[in-house]
């Protein structure tokens, strides 16, 4: 419940400000948390820097919670890398030189890429807001 995190972000915020930058501080929840409330908490504590999130969800969780970090919520196939792999040995990627292709499902942008926002809006509204940093706004 909600209250309960709240309480335990309160317990967590006491112990960085008496401790400060001096000691690292780590969350142990025994996999108590489903995905859902793992990501939630993980929120909740993110502004205290805790050096680790010990098993948040139950081992066999573990693969749904990394799926859910990822914004098309699948992982890639072999397929797909082996896909990317050809094209950049094609005549077609004769042009592309000193780059890192990223296959994520959208990780990277999500998660510190240069638009790490735009996965928190709709596809609509995101078409929007480019057309407008590109002066085509209508």
């Amino acid at each position: 419940p909600l209250k309960e995190l709240k309480h335990a972000a309160s317990i967590f915020r006491h112990i960085r400000e008496a401790v400060g930058d001096e000691l690292e501080v780590g969350i142990g929840t025994h996999g108590q948390f489903s995905t859902a409330g793992a990501v939630r908490a993980a929120k909740v504590f993110e502004e205290y820097e805790p050096m680790w999130f010990e098993e948040p969800v139950p081992p066999e969780m573990v693969e749904e919670m990394a799926r859910s970090r990822v914004p098309l919520k699948r992982f890639g196939t072999p397929r797909e890398i082996a896909d990317a792999a050809v094209y950049l040995m094609s005549d077609g990627a004769g042009y592309v030189t000193g780059d890192c292709l990223t296959i994520d499902g959208g990780e990277w942008l999500r998660n510190g890429g240069e638009f790490s926002y735009a996965t928190d809006y709709d596809r609509e509204n995101l078409k929007q807001m480019l057309k407008a940093m590109r002066g085509k706004a209508k």
